[in-house]
């Protein structure tokens, strides 16, 4: 079948090129009409404007096309002197080939396409097309008997081939709104396209061999542009018609995940209000009314015991408090980051020295392997990531264990490593341990309470500071949090 029709369109090419020129123009008119036909019953449902756009156009080309078909010499039909033919050729691409870009350039706009303001557009352009080339008579002339191709027609030529390849480039850049099978059909369509626009720029008569060719290439051009419009739209119209309908489905989707996760940061945010900021209070009033009613009662060493336990839960309240308001200005974005210059020892020494009660009354050597380094971040979070880190540190180390603070410097940045000999954490919740909305809070060796909310803030301030936290943790041998700063050489 394939064979039969290549010998006939020889045939025709070497012996009858008038009829082979009417039944490729014919073939285009009848896709332009067709796509037209099935836009038009669709146009209340697409999304995608670049189906808008070329399948409402798709009537005027085919009537300029026809035009082009009707005054093509040889046919008779409108006699003239000037070459008709030859100008509705220019116009019509020129007119197409700005449909095609306009299209790719409005496939994903969000703006409202009305078809009635498309149809008034198209109509006034291809009437003005019409009145200037068989009434006025002022379109440029584009072929002259006996010399060939005007340089108007074949600089337009040039045009059309830049508006084509500029809408390649388009297409490239938004193919992700195409099925892959039809964003190759319309991409090889524009190239064949390309090629018959420059066959048309080397021929001196019309009925030229080079002519002849670029007829055949838009043969292909059209057949594809049927593939591509057509046949996939009426093989699989939900993928063609409405990419953009699938495209949002997908975005509703990925939407209703992060909503989903938003609800859950938020449930656990006001479990942390609601349960670890109670409790702690409910120690200090029970203690505080105990200590009240009881003072005269009691010894020196029960009322220090005591008012030992208050500070040490109003500390750690304060420190969640603090925790808990750090962490809400990094989601609204008002956290003040003042990057300075500032010697790492200094912050370094003075959380050790915080740290160090906590650590003393477990038997906790913290081991300092660190020296000065000049870095650049903001010092208040970088103060509360190394508090964080190492209060965690000696929670989770057993009595009599091991808590080092060391640096290394590297080309750019400082490495800041505070490691364990403790508990360790399980593979399996560190992928989960920065994730608010995962209840991931452990007791300490000694009991402690807390609630995992200083290492998803100390995470927050090490990425404002553009550094990096690296965690390595092994059951029952311990853990290692690193995190970077740029240094300062």
């Amino acid at each position: 079948m394939l064979m039969t029709t290549i010998v006939l369109i020889f045939d025709l090419i070497v012996n009858n090129y008038l009829l082979f020129h009417i039944i490729v123009e014919f073939f285009a008119i009848s896709i332009l009409f067709t796509l037209f036909t099935i836009t038009w019953n669709a146009r209340n449902h697409l999304s995608n404007k670049y189906l808008l756009f070329v399948g409402i156009g798709g009537l005027f080309i085919g009537i300029l096309d026809l035009l082009h078909t009707l005054t093509y010499k040889g046919m008779d039909i409108i006699p003239s002197d000037i070459y008709f033919a030859n100008q509705f050729w220019i116009a019509t691409r020129l007119f197409e080939s700005l449909i095609i870009l306009s299209g790719f350039l409005f496939v994903a706009k969000r703006i409202k396409i009305r078809v009635s303001w498309l149809l008034v557009i198209y109509s006034v352009i291809t009437a003005a097309i019409i009145l200037s080339i068989l009434y006025l008579k002022i379109f440029p002339v584009c072929f002259i008997e006996n010399v060939g191709q005007t340089p108007f027609k074949i600089y337009s030529e040039y045009v059309i081939i830049a508006i084509l390849l500029s809408a390649l480039g388009v297409l490239k850049w938004k193919e992700h709104y195409f099925e892959k099978e039809i964003h190759q059909l319309i991409l090889w369509s524009i190239i064949f396209a390309i090629i018959s626009e420059f066959c048309f720029t080397l021929y001196v008569e019309n009925y030229d061999f080079i002519n002849k060719v670029g007829h055949v290439f838009k043969i292909i051009s059209f057949y594809l542009l049927y593939k591509a419009n057509i046949q996939s739209g009426f093989k699989k119209p939900l993928e063609t018609f409405f990419r953009d309908l699938k495209i949002s489905e997908e975005k509703n989707k990925e939407y209703n995940k992060e909503l989903e996760k938003q609800i859950a940061t938020k449930n656990r945010f006001f479990s942390i209000l609601s349960h670890d900021l109670r409790n702690p209070f409910t120690v200090l009033m029970g203690f505080t009314e105990y200590l009240l009613d009881n003072h005269e009662k009691l010894n020196d060493d029960e009322r220090k015991k005591y008012i030992k336990i208050i500070y040490e839960t109003s500390d750690e309240t304060f420190r969640l408090l603090e925790n808990l308001l750090s962490w809400s200005r990094t989601q609204t974005n008002t956290t003040n980051y003042n990057p300075v210059e500032f010697d790492i020892r200094e912050i370094l020494d003075e959380c050790n020295e915080l740290i160090s009660s906590q650590a003393a009354l477990k038997d906790i050597a913290i081991i300092r392997d660190y020296s000065s380094a000049m870095v650049r971040a903001d010092m208040d979070m970088v103060k509360t990531v190394v508090r964080n880190l190492l209060s965690n540190a000696v929670k989770f180390t057993h009595k009599s264990g091991i808590v080092r603070i060391a640096t290394i410097p590297g080309p750019e940045f400082l490495k800041i490593t505070i490691s364990d000999t403790g508990v360790g954490i399980a593979a399996e919740k560190l992928e989960s341990l920065f994730q608010l909305n995962i209840n991931h809070s452990t007791k300490g060796t000694a009991d402690e309470t807390g609630t995992g909310l200083g290492l998803i803030l100390s995470a927050e301030f090490i990425k404002i500071n553009k550094g990096q936290l690296q965690i390595v943790s092994e059951i029952n041998k311990g853990s290692s949090f690193s995190f970077t700063l740029p240094l300062i050489n």
